[in-house]
């Protein structure tokens, strides 16, 4: 007690509680002040002076129970209205353990589902760079300026006529659509990179140069790229793996995080008591309870 008067005091001094975030209670709780404990304190006591004189006993419950007891018993409505209580530990690895949730994920993006997207949008890529260079040269664009291609590349002329067209599934050309719009410059200046060293300003663009291209995307372009490409493909596979777990009922989240929760009332946690005790208490049991309830409300 002193300790904790001695830190008070040095937190004080040192003006700490100025710099702290103002503090708050948590939504529906609120502070006795001893005046008003006081009345509490004189209430209850005579409440309970009341039962124990018509021979009622004390009886006291934790003040969480097991979801499975508490459950079911309100109602849908009441239900929400309980405060649940996360498990201990890394619950968030008992959640991507679970049973429920790798059938969920089993049907997203699995280890191996992930290398064939790799494989297959980086296929869908090389088709559509070879579709680029063609395309920046029948735009009647200023194909030097890397802002001028990257405008094509977010535009419906690319979409409708270079995205549309790759043999790739919908997942694929997503995860296509994303990167290229995500790293238009990094292409646009690839491309000029290329038609630079090709001499295609010069010569404009024919049948030789669709070879040339090819050549330089599978040793140069793809391998730099690739990088890229991998941490696309992880940014996009996080969110499939979110979107399924959006798709996943609130209820069976909380099963898989949460086995207690805090009591609504003490009708149930009495119910539960007598059930557990049935063979050690003498009926008719009187009791009477004074505890604190919690509602979400």
């Amino acid at each position: 007690m002193i300790l904790g008067w001695q830190l008070l005091n040095e937190s004080i001094r040192f003006g700490r509680f100025y710099t702290m975030e103002k503090p708050t209670l948590p939504k529906g709780t609120r502070d006795f002040g001893p005046a008003t404990m006081a009345k509490r304190q004189f209430i209850l006591e005579n409440i309970k002076k009341v039962f124990q004189k018509y021979g009622f006993q004390p009886l006291e419950t934790p003040a969480m129970e097991n979801l499975t007891t508490l459950t079911g018993k309100y109602g849908e409505e009441g239900d929400q209205l309980l405060f649940k209580i996360l498990d201990s530990g890394d619950y968030q690895k008992n959640l991507i353990d679970s049973n429920s949730f790798k059938d969920s994920f089993k049907s997203s993006f699995e280890e191996k589902r992930s290398v064939e997207l790799l494989l297959n949008t980086f296929y869908g890529l090389q088709i559509a760079l070879e579709s680029l260079s063609r395309l920046v040269f029948s735009s009647n664009l200023e194909s030097r300026d890397p802002k001028e291609i990257s405008r094509l590349i977010s535009g419906d002329v690319f979409e409708f006529n270079v995205l549309l067209g790759v043999p790739i599934n919908s997942d694929e050309k997503s995860l296509l659509r994303q990167f290229i719009k995500k790293y238009d410059l990094e292409i646009a200046n690839s491309l000029i990179d290329f038609y630079e060293r090709a001499s295609v300003y010069e010569q404009n663009y024919d049948q030789k140069h669709d070879n040339q291209f090819y050549q330089y995307i599978t040793n140069i372009l793809l391998p730099r790229l690739l990088p890229l490409f991998s941490s696309s493909l992880n940014e996009f596979v996080i969110e499939k793996n979110l979107e399924t777990l959006k798709s996943i009922p609130s209820r069976q989240v909380t099963s898989e995080i949460s086995e207690k929760g805090l009591r609504y009332d003490l009708t149930v946690p009495f119910a539960r008591y007598v059930v557990m005790n049935r063979h050690e208490i003498t009926f008719p049991f009187k009791r009477y309870q004074i505890q604190p309830v919690w509602r979400a409300d």
